[in-house]
This record gives structure tokens, sequence and C-alpha cells, in this order.
């Protein structure tokens, strides 16, 4: 009787565990059936789907339902993936009964291209000699994914940006850095890092101050910087300042907002430049000047002295006159030596202007013209702000081009010929007044002064046309005659009183004058009321032709 009872007693656990069990496994398919996520059962034999849940057919973009899958092979609801050699994974957990998890499992479907998929998968109980069925749940990340791959290529694309612009920087001589909002430095390129003396990794995250520079050109600065946080306006300064090891430059420097999205001040931009020898230099000319202002007047002096004294005798005279002719000449060598200081600074501005900014403009819009592409289709906006970028970088090409040509034409150094031809298509693309040039064509062989000196003559003749004449033609003729090289500027201008234009043009004209003069030539105007002017020049070229001969 007892072991009835107790065999009674084993059955009723039984059915309640059984019962438990079904209760169980009702909850589970409820909650299943409404979660998000494909959830399914497939036999661990041979993969044959038992049951799955609802979202598992949406997975599949409705190809199969519940009821078509269920009985069928996993391969062949989903051939790709076992193509792919996942159906070993699922062998191996049936096998081993270790769950497995893939956060990201490629998947390409039909129609739908490459897709990304996080899929877990594990054994559900069995006994030990039995294969286990699998329980499976699996949901798209394709969305994540793909926003974390364009995260990446814009973090790489930014980070390449970043080491170009550094290494662009860090080329130059000048010495450029960046403030944050409390004056202290937040970026430094190797020329900072060179004039203060100190690693650059030193330097970040410090102001001037804490770096130990306390002197009156430090609290300026600072107070600049502060200036132009508060303002938004940049500034430009120059001062002297002592390296710690003593030495002493003149630095020029140019302080810039850096204005954020909120349209507030976020960081102060600086680029500074040690103009030291060109100080030095300014002085040098500045007591040279003097110096030479002092002779004339000491000279002078001299002359009003002995004119005094013997004005009733014609030898005092003469011999004044003789003064004043050295006098004057010593002005003309001055005036020259001054034009050819002129003209070797624009060629150095230029030069360095093209050598250095250009170059570095070039690399910067082939840069961002990449950029341009790269953001076409996927960021629009950025794409629009890019644009606008590579516009105002073409724009400052542009305009450098301008200066340059503005400063000293590169065309000089192809020969006077060259020279005017170039000058002449400009004139009639800017004026609109039609502009022949008449030569032999063959190319004149004069010394670097004499062709800026001629070239110079004729630009500012045709300034002069353009503003005074009234003209709609001009012709320009270069030959030679003998041992003179002729360059006969006329157009065929209408004003009836041809002093006033010349009353005009007077400094223009003196300046060319001076010039032609140095060269040892000779400058003459003619012209009459209604029959335009015409400007002659004329110089010895045989003396002036060795000359090149020997410096080309």
């Amino acid at each position: 009787m007892y072991a009835a009872l107790k065999e009674e007693a084993r059955a009723d656990d039984i059915a309640a565990g059984i019962g438990f069990a079904d209760c169980c496994s009702t909850l589970f398919r409820t909650i299943a059936e409404a979660a998000p996520s494909a959830i399914g059962v497939v036999s661990g034999h041979n993969l044959q789907i038992k049951w799955v849940n609802a979202a598992f057919s949406q997975c599949l973009d409705d190809t199969f339902n519940k009821q078509d899958v269920s009985g069928m092979l996993l391969s062949e609801v989903l051939p790709g993936y076992f193509e792919s050699g996942i159906d070993a994974i699922f062998r191996q957990v049936a096998s081993t009964r270790v769950a497995f998890l893939a956060p990201e499992y490629r998947y390409e479907f039909f129609g739908r291209g490459v897709t990304y998929w996080h899929w877990s998968l594990i054994a559900l109980p069995a006994p030990p000699n039995a294969v286990p069925d699998l329980l499976f749940q699996t949901i798209e990340v394709t969305e994540s994914v793909l926003a974390r791959q364009r995260e990446k290529m814009l973090t790489d694309q930014c980070d390449h940006q970043r080491r170009l612009f550094d290494t662009a920087l860090s080329s130059t001589p000048d010495c450029n850095y960046v403030f944050d909002l409390n004056g202290r430095f937040i970026y430094a390129n190797r020329a900072v890092a060179d004039v203060l003396e100190q690693p650059i990794q030193d330097i970040i995250g410090k102001n001037l101050f804490e770096l130990g520079h306390v002197h009156d050109t430090t609290v300026k600065w600072q107070e600049q910087v502060n200036e132009v946080i508060r303002t938004a306006r940049q500034i430009r300064d120059e001062m002297p300042f002592t390296s710690p090891s003593g030495r002493l430059g003149y630095y020029e420097y140019i302080l810039v907002p850096v204005i954020g999205e909120d349209k507030n001040v976020e960081a102060v931009a600086g680029s500074t430049r040690d103009v030291t020898e060109r100080k030095r230099a300014e002085q040098a000319l500045q007591d040279a000047h003097d110096g030479l202002e002092l002779k004339v007047l000491e000279r002078t002096a001299e002359l009003v002295k002995a004119n005094t004294l013997l004005m009733s005798e014609n030898a005092v005279r003469l011999l004044a006159e003789e003064a004043l002719l050295r006098s004057k000449h010593f002005l003309q060598q001055l005036a020259a030596h001054q034009e050819s200081i002129k003209e070797d600074e624009r060629k150095r501005i230029a030069r360095e202007i093209h050598d250095e900014l250009g170059q570095q403009l070039l690399v910067l819009r082939m840069d961002v013209s990449m950029l341009h592409t790269r953001t076409r289709k996927n960021h629009p906006r950025l794409h629009q702000k890019i644009d606008a970028a590579l516009k105002s970088i073409d724009s400052t090409m542009q305009s450098i081009r301008s200066i340059i040509n503005n400063l000293r034409p590169a065309v000089l150094d192809l020969g006077l010929h060259a020279a005017i031809e170039w000058q002449v298509r400009r004139f009639e693309e800017h004026t609109g007044i039609a502009c022949d040039l008449v030569s032999d064509g063959k190319e004149i062989i004069l010394s670097d002064n004499c062709t800026t000196a001629l070239f110079r003559t004729v630009q500012e003749s045709l300034t002069n046309v353009s503003r005074h004449a009234h003209a709609t033609q001009v012709l320009i003729e270069l030959y030679e005659a003998g041992n003179r090289l002729f360059v006969k500027v006329s157009d065929n201008g209408i004003e009836t009183r041809p002093d006033e234009r010349r009353k005009k043009a007077s400094f223009g004209l003196l300046g060319m004058k001076e010039r032609i003069t140095t060269l040892g030539g000779d400058l003459e105007i003619k012209s009459e009321p209604g029959q335009g002017m015409l400007l002659v020049v004329s110089v010895p070229i045989q003396a002036d032709r060795r000359l090149g001969k020997l410096l080309g």
C-alpha cells in the first residue's frame, strides 16, 4: 500500500511538472510572438524549422509566412546565410551546447543588397545523448552598422585634414597658434616652439605668463587676445620680443577670432612673422636717407653761401651751377637706387607669395575638392558648405594671382617684347580700348633694370590713356635705330587742352622721365588739340646689351 501511494505521488509530481512546463512554453511563445526580433526553434539534427514568430517572416520581407516555413529546412529559407557557412555554427552549438553570439553578421538579401544582423544561438535542454533543439534570435542592425561606418569614415577624413593642416602650418617659418578663451595655447606649430625655446607639449595648455614671459609686451599681448574675444574683431600689430636665451627680435602678428556655430567666439587664431631683418634694413635705409638729407642740406648751404659771396662773378655762377648739377646727379642716383630697391622688394614679395601661400592653397584646394566629391551623396548640407569653401579658395587664388601680377608680372623674365605684348592684352581686356603693338617680333636683350624701366614707362602711359585721354585706339611701336631703342606710345584722344592732361598725369610723367634719365635715355611728349598725344622714349642699348648678355 505504501508503494502504491508513493507511485501515485510520483505520478502527480510528473503531471504537475508537465503542466508547469506547458505553462512556461505557452508563456514563452506569447512573449516571443510580441518580440520585435526574429525568434525561432530548429532541430539540432537537420536544422528543420519547428517554430518561428511573426517577426521572422517580416525579416524575409514576407516572402514566407509562419505557416510556410514550419517544417522547412533553415537553408531553404535563408540560402545566402548557409552559403557563408553559418550552418557549421548551428551544428557546433548543437554538438557543444555552448551558446553563440554574432553581433554583426553580414547577409545579402535578393533585391535589398547587403544587410547586417545580430545573431544569438543557444541549445535547449535535452538528454545527454540526444541532439538538442536550437533556439535562435536575430535582429537587423544595418542602420547602426552603416552609421558607425560613416562616422568612422568622417573621423578618418577629419584626422587626415588635421594632419594636412598641421603639416602645412609646421612647414612655414611663421608662428601659427590658437588660444582658448582663457588665453592658453591649444595649438602651436614648430616655429612657436623655436621662438619660445620650449617643446610644443610644454606650451600647450599654458599662457605666456605661465611659460615664464612676464614683461610689458606679454601684458599687451594678453590684453589684445582678450579684446579679440570680447569684440570678435581681428587685431594687427607688431612688437619686440626677447627669447629666453636673450635673443631680441621684432615681430608682426595678426589675431583673428574663431566664430562657432552659435555666432560666439570660441577661440583666437594667430600668426606671427619675424621681421627683425626687415626692421634693421628699414632703419639702415632711414639712417642713410637722413644722412643724405643732411648732406644735401649741407651742400645746399655751401652753394647758397658761395652764391651770396660771389654773386657778381661769372666764375662763381659757373661753380654754383656745377655744384647744382652734381646734386641733381646725386639725387637722380638716389632715386634710381630707391627704384631698384622697390623693384627688388616687389619681386621678392611676389615670389614668396607664389612659392609659399600659392602652393599651400593649391594643396588645400585639392583636399577640399576630394572631400567635396565624397560628400555629394551622403552629406548634402556638408557638401554645400564645402562647395562654398571651394569657391572662396578659388577667389583667394585668383586674388593672389592678381596681386603677384600687380607687384611684378612674371612675363618680365621673358623679355621686353613679351612683357609689353602681355600688358597690351591686359589693357584691352580691362578698358575695352583697342591697342596694337608694332615691332619686328624679335626679342631685344637688355639688362633687367632697363627692361623693367621701359615696361613701367609703357604701363604708366597706358594708365594715363585710360584715365585722361578719352581715346578709342592706342598704338605702341618698338624698334631699334642705330645704337638706340625707341618706344613710341600714341593715342587718338580728343581732349581740347593737352596741357590739362599733362597736369593730371604730372607725377606719373615725372616718374617716367626719372627712370629713363637714369638709363641715359630721353623722353619726349608731343600733343596737339584734337590729335591725341605721342610719347617717345629712346635709350642707348649697346652698353646695356653687353651687360644683359653677361648677366644672362
